[in-house]
Formats: C-alpha cells, sequence, structure tokens
C-alpha cells in the first residue's frame, strides 16, 4: 500500500497538468477536496453547513460546523467566505475554537457549454479572522492558494481536474496539490462520486495523498445532502489519518 501511494502521489504531482486535457474522466467541489469550476449563477447563494472529521491513530480532529457560504456574480464569478469551529482531542489534550478562515473569488474564464471544457481559477487567502484570537485554534500568518480546474461532461460520466500551489510566506511550508475527481448519475437527483487528490510539500517532497469516495443525493428544489468518507493512502507530511470525512447539508437559493 505504501508503495502504491507513492507511484500514485509522484504520478499526480510530476503529470496532472499533461495528462487532463486527454482522461476521460460528475462534478467536484463538496463533498470532495478537489474543486471544480462550477458557480451558483448570478445572484444566487450556495451554504454548505458541514460537519468534517480527520482521525488518526491518536488524534481526532472536527470542524463543526464548517461553514462554507458561496454567492454567484454573473454566471461566471463565485465569491467565498468559509469558517469552521475545530474541536481537537488526543495527544493528551482537548481543545475547541475557530479554524483558519478561507475567502476566495471564483472564475470561470473559459465555458464552452454544458457538455463543453470548462476552466476556472480560484484564488483563496486563508487567515485568522480578527477580533477572533481570544477563541481561535487557527494558524498564525496568511496563505495563499493559486488553482487551475478544468471539467467536462461525457454524457453518463463528468470529469475534472484541479492542480494549485498553497503560499505560505515565512512558515516555509509551501506546497502543490492536484486531484482528479469522476462522478456518475446513479438515479434522479442522485450522483456517486470519487477522486484521488495528493499534496506535496515543496523542498522534500513528502506527500498526503487521499482516497475520497462520496455521494450528492438532491432531498428537495433547495436541499442537497453532500456525504464522503476517505483515507490517506501515504502520509509524509503529518500524521496519517485512517478516516475522513465530510457530511453537509446544502441549502441553495
Amino acid at each position: 500500500m505504501r508503495l502504491l501511494g507513492r507511484i500514485l502521489s509522484a504520478a499526480l504531482c510530476a503529470g496532472l497538468g499533461a495528462l487532463a486535457p486527454t482522461l476521460a474522466l460528475a462534478q467536484a467541489g463538496p463533498p470532495l477536496l478537489t474543486d471544480d469550476p462550477g458557480t451558483p449563477g448570478d445572484g444566487h447563494w450556495e451554504i454548505n453547513l458541514a460537519w468534517t472529521t480527520e482521525r488518526s491513530a491518536d488524534l481526532r480532529v472536527n470542524e463543526l460546523p464548517l461553514a462554507d457560504i458561496n454567492f454567484g456574480v454573473g454566471e461566471r464569478v463565485q465569491l467565498k467566505f468559509e469558517l469552521p469551529w475545530n474541536a481537537i482531542d488526543g495527544r493528551g489534550t482537548t481543545a475547541n475554537g475557530f479554524g483558519n478562515a478561507l475567502a476566495g473569488v471564483k472564475w470561470r474564464f473559459f465555458d464552452a457549454g454544458e457538455h463543453g471544457w470548462q476552466l476556472s481559477t480560484y484564488p483563496q487567502a486563508e487567515f485568522l479572522m480578527p477580533g477572533l484570537h481570544g477563541s481561535s485554534l487557527a494558524e498564525p500568518g496568511v496563505g495563499y492558494l493559486l488553482p487551475i480546474e478544468i471539467q467536462r461532461d461525457f454524457g453518463s460520466i463528468e470529469a475534472g481536474a484541479e492542480v494549485g500551489r498553497w503560499m505560505r510566506p515565512g512558515a516555509d511550508t509551501d506546497s502543490w496539490i492536484a486531484g482528479v475527481a469522476i462522478g456518475r448519475e446513479v438515479g434522479e437527483g442522485v450522483e456517486v462520486l470519487g477522486e484521488l487528490h495528493d499534496e506535496c510539500r515543496v523542498g522534500d517532497g513528502a506527500h498526503e495523498l487521499v482516497l475520497n469516495v462520496g455521494a450528492r443525493s438532491r432531498l428537495s428544489e433547495h436541499f442537497t445532502l453532500l456525504a464522503s468518507l476517505g483515507s490517506d493512502l501515504h502520509k509524509g507530511i503529518d500524521r496519517r489519518n485512517v478516516l475522513i470525512s465530510y457530511l453537509a447539508l446544502q441549502l441553495t437559493l
């Protein structure tokens, strides 16, 4: 398993940019780690109220709730703001507090239609919310993510990929991210999903490769249930997570 993880990590980080246009690769984004070029539409809201978990042998980190708020400006632009409440249990400690906020702007700069290629960029900034220092578990400093997303509908299958760079000035923890996602509708309003997502730290080449499977189930016109389960196939950045989960209710307005 470790050898397989290293091979997949190397392939994703080194070759995804060249492979993405040729992959016969459903829409990424929550509940997956890999994002997509989709936006809510002009004047529309997409709000995800989520519970995420990362569990290793000796540590459990929950985000409950994770508020992920998105708003469409025009048909190709999305504004994002995300803020979690973190609960950490393990290694002889228990702590609760706000995590790092995440804000960004997605721009779908190429759109060949519903069944054609779509490409976007989604610059984001991760930071400690002002005024929350006294009740925060957020890491100091500001991080910047500069990714590119690509997606296409192949009929019964939709697929996408994302490649980007995390820049964390002063922290010496810059990294590349790369992910491929694939999905398919299996019933009216029900979609199953899968992804491989890798993060490769600059400098020492340490990897975190995640395998995720999930689903989206439309409950009504405005509500969708999102869920995924995954695990680290290879972990060289920090602890190895034996369980990664995401459960959310998505509200669209």
